[in-house]
């Protein structure tokens, strides 16, 4: 009894303890300033007007990209902004607050610097008064933050979309910065940085990554959405263009590849010693090189812009609107500086920032050189539709004649003040004409044509001088990409790169020829003293557009009287080779006949999985190879489709994850990635893709298939042991079953933990597809081998269909064994169904295809039931052939 009462007093005091430390956590606590405020903040006048207004924050883009030297806007290769010029008024002197997103987002929305004292997350609780809720009163609010929570989520119907397992770390952590002595904390993880996930601060591979492959679609989506709210509404968009990585053309193709080295040229302060992050290296070619991906993306933004607008203006929303169009800070491209951090030599091409306003009813152009700043977007706002800033402002207003005597001083990533210095205009017009003489022809051909490539550019690779002829020269990066391209296509590979092999090599210049005219050129890199990479005109691509694509690559030895002499340097991708099988043994045989056998290790070894990526434009095959056992990683990779050779390719890409769930360091870079054009296999669903690594060369091991849930996926891998069958689109699982005694049993329980039992899925045992991933769609595939001993297992489903009263009454499944037609089940409401899989229609240990069919399968959006555009038909709740 003594026992007893002691547990029921410390359960008490306990109970007490919890509802103590939530309140701490909420109210108290550190953290309670990044929660989400149930309350509206906001001023007590109402706007004098409700007319529309847009505000689109673009990023990392440096005035200099647009000018010309008579410091116009060059309307060859920016009409757009060259045209808002005319109609808007621009800014010319206007500067940036700070030289990062983090610190110049909070400013352009609050009005408010930065501290150089204590810095203030981009939150609500932060700056409570700020556009979203200081316009709530008059205006509703479409807002896409990508680097903010500065809208409340009442504001900006927003859903906080927190995993349970997250927020018992984030309570954690709390509870730490309760008990833990203040001269302590320092030890614990920020919680000031971010809302959630204080935990993964520490970790930067856990942390939430921007998808830079979408950046298109959320324009896109972002404007196409403008129509749906009414005409007094605030509209907010932050993207993360153009800023790095490079991968639009300004007609919207997308082009390049996963690069181990991030952007070329550019070092990381955590992998080298220097002194300032984005530091570029003393190589002028790649900077150069940089500059003019820059300069095609910013093109990109051009046109997404001159869609926006023409978007407002369909709407007969332009006359009466206003509209804002600044960047957070530049970039920088001098060779031996940041790209990012400001010194007194770059400091203009990062500070100078593209301002535009376009006021209510205004029709003309006007120039402004007052020295403004992003900083003033807000104050003027607020002016302009005479709202109370409720709290003062360290910016000012841009409506009338107020000024400032100087420009802004920029905070830097370390939080210190830089101010411009007294001949920053002298410095900007000079760095202005050195990209002018650089880029000098009219439009894109500068920046595909730079002025060095006078002197080969177009010529037939006839007049070269070739001394000789090296094998396995060269390896041209993810070569498959230029086997075919078309016109028309999403995809432009208009970037290479490629390694030079061997010792023999004693020029630094090589030139590119496709089908034999000389395109392109490139210059080995300082910090990759063996790569090099280079441009291609797009119009080459439609030059060619019928032709199989031949490209050739010569290493320059001299250049004297117009005559180039070199020698040519053959591709070591070039290699072919097949899959073939002998007394039931598959091998790989290459065109130089050597067989190499195809084995499997037994353990788990790698895993790959297909992907639909960059706006739809590439299929991009990801994945890892090495032995789980041994901790070493493989070299090579092979993919084939439909048994014939398409790329080849090396590890890696560091794969951070891998360490966490095998305990080997060296398999973080056992990753790899290629990139396929959607153009090469539109219908990639009905082939099958295969991929093999190896660690000599000599054998190859066949990887494990399986599906990625953090991005969209368009087909599926089977597992290695049933080789690859490539799954329809909307079929929602593949699955190996597992042996026990004479029974082939799977059940859906065990891998409820998707997304964290990685060795269940690495072993293939279930594939759930995307992220519902116990919906069925139209289809589904089981490859099924029985033991000679089985004798009419049974197919179990426990499910719930799909039913919209007005639209269906019942979900039939039909049961395919080998194309025949074996039972048909209807499910009406949530129920279990059995099917007997009558051995008579069954081959004995062989695969036998077993296909459910649906065939009263619909998609909720297409019936106005929600978002959901796939094709479904049953929930799953249990699933076993036993």
């Amino acid at each position: 009894l003594v026992k007893l009462e002691i547990f029921r007093t410390f359960a008490h005091w306990f109970s007490l303890a919890g509802l103590i430390f939530i309140f701490t956590f909420l109210f108290v606590a550190p953290s309670k300033q990044l929660l989400p405020s149930f309350k509206t903040t906001t001023s007590d006048i109402k706007a004098a007007r409700d007319n529309p207004v847009f505000v689109i924050v673009l990023d990392e883009f440096p005035l200099l990209a647009l000018l010309k030297n008579n410091m116009e806007i060059d309307e060859s290769r920016f009409p757009t902004f060259a045209k808002l010029a005319q109609q808007a008024t621009w800014y010319t002197n206007a500067t940036a607050i700070a030289s990062a997103t983090e610190l110049a987002l909070p400013s352009i929305l609050s009005g408010i610097k930065p501290s150089l004292k204590k810095v203030r997350s981009g939150t609500h609780e932060q700056y409570p008064y700020n556009l979203f809720t200081l316009f709530s009163n008059s205006h509703k609010i479409h807002a896409v933050e990508n680097s903010t929570r500065m809208c409340p989520s009442h504001l900006c119907q927003s859903v906080i979309d927190i995993p349970f397992k997250l927020l018992l770390e984030d309570v954690y952590v709390s509870f730490l910065y309760i008990i833990y002595p203040k001269d302590t904390r320092h030890k614990l993880p920020p919680i000031n940085n971010s809302w959630i996930g204080f935990m993964r601060e520490l970790d930067k591979d856990k942390r939430k990554t921007y998808d830079f492959s979408q950046r298109l679609n959320k324009f896109e989506t972002f404007t196409s959405a403008i129509e749906k709210y009414p005409t007094n509404t605030l509209h907010f968009l932050h993207i993360l263009l153009p800023h790095a990585p490079w991968t639009i053309l300004p007609n919207f193709d997308l082009y390049g590849f996963y690069e181990r080295d991030g952007l070329p040229g550019e070092l990381d302060k955590t992998q080298y010693s220097i002194q300032y992050n984005h530091q570029w290296t003393d190589d002028s070619w790649a900077t150069q090189l940089s500059w003019r991906r820059e300069l095609l993306q910013i093109g990109a933004v051009d046109a997404l812009v001159e869609k926006m607008l023409e978007k407002i203006k369909s709407l007969g929303l332009y006359d009466e609107a206003t509209i804002v169009i600044v960047s957070d800070h530049g970039a920088a491209f001098i060779p031996g500086l940041s790209r990012r951090y400001a010194h007194s030599e770059n400091i203009t091409d990062i500070v100078k920032i593209p301002l535009f306003i376009k006021y209510p009813q205004q029709t003309k152009g006007k120039v402004d050189n007052r020295n403004a700043s992003n900083v003033d977007i807000l104050p003027t706002l607020l002016d302009v539709f005479s709202i109370d800033p409720v709290e003062e402002l360290d910016g000012i207003s841009l409506i009338g004649n107020s000024n400032r005597s100087n420009e802004t001083e920029m905070v830097q990533e370390k939080y210190a003040l830089t101010a411009l210095p007294d001949n920053h205009q002298s410095i900007f017009k000079n760095h202005i004409k050195d990209k002018n003489a650089l880029f000098w022809k009219p439009a894109w051909q500068g920046v595909y044509h730079p002025r060095d490539t006078q002197a080969f550019y177009g010529k037939d690779i006839q007049e070269l001088q070739v001394q000789k002829h090296i094998p396995n020269g060269i390896k041209l990066w993810n070569s498959n990409l230029y086997r075919e391209v078309k016109a028309d296509g999403k995809y432009k590979p208009v970037y290479y790169r490629l390694t030079t092999l061997g010792d023999d090599l004693h020029s630094k210049e090589i030139l590119l020829s496709i089908n034999g005219t000389l395109v392109s050129h490139c210059y080995l890199f300082v910090h990759a003293k063996n790569d090099c990479a280079g441009l291609i005109d797009p119009e080459i691509y439609a030059k060619f557009s019928q032709q199989t694509l031949n490209l050739q690559f010569f290493s320059v030895k001299s250049y004297a009287n117009n005559v180039y002499t070199v020698d040519e340097l053959l591709d070591v991708g070039a290699t072919n080779a097949q899959i073939i099988s002998t007394n039931n043994q598959e091998s790989i045989q290459f065109n130089n006949d050597e067989i190499f056998p195809i084995k499997n290790i037994g353990a788990p070894f790698g895993g790959a999985s297909l992907l639909l990526t960059d706006n739809n434009s590439t299929y991009l095959i990801d994945g890892w190879a090495g032995d789980t056992v041994s901790g070493k990683k493989a070299e090579k990779i092979l993919i084939f489709i439909d048994d014939k050779l398409l790329s080849t390719t090396d590890t890696g890409i560091p794969k951070n994850y891998l360490l966490s769930r095998y305990g080997h360091r060296k398999l973080i870079d056992s990753g790899f990635q290629v990139m396929i054009p959607v153009e090469q296999y539109p219908d990639i669903q009905n082939h099958k893709i295969r991929v093999f690594a190896s660690f000599d060369q000599q054998s190859w091991n066949e990887l494990n298939y399986h599906i990625s849930p953090q991005r969209e996926l368009f087909t599926a891998f089977n597992t290695k042991n049933n080789r690859a069958f490539p799954i329809n689109v909307d079929a929602i699982f593949a699955e190996k079953l597992n042996q026990a005694g004479n029974k082939n049993i799977v059940g859906m329980s065990k891998i409820d933990a998707f997304g964290e039992n990685f060795d269940l899925i690495s072993a293939g045992d279930w594939f759930p597809i995307a992220k519902h991933k116990r919906w069925l769609g139209k289809e589904a595939f089981i490859k099924l081998v029985l033991d000679k001993d089985v004798k009419n297992p049974q197919l179990s489903i426990k499910a719930k269909p799909i039913i919209y009263a007005e639209i269906n009454t019942q979900q039939r499944m039909k049961v395919y064994i080998n194309d025949k037609l074996i039972d048909e089940v209807r499910f009406t409401t949530k129920q279990t169904m059995t099917v007997s899989l009558d051995t008579k229609h069954l081959e004995k240990e062989k695969q036998n295809l077993l296909k459910l069919e649906f065939p009263d399968a619909l998609s909720p959006q297409l019936h106005g039931k929600g978002n959901d555009t796939r094709n479904l038909s049953l929930y799953v709740y249990d699933f076993k052939i036993e």
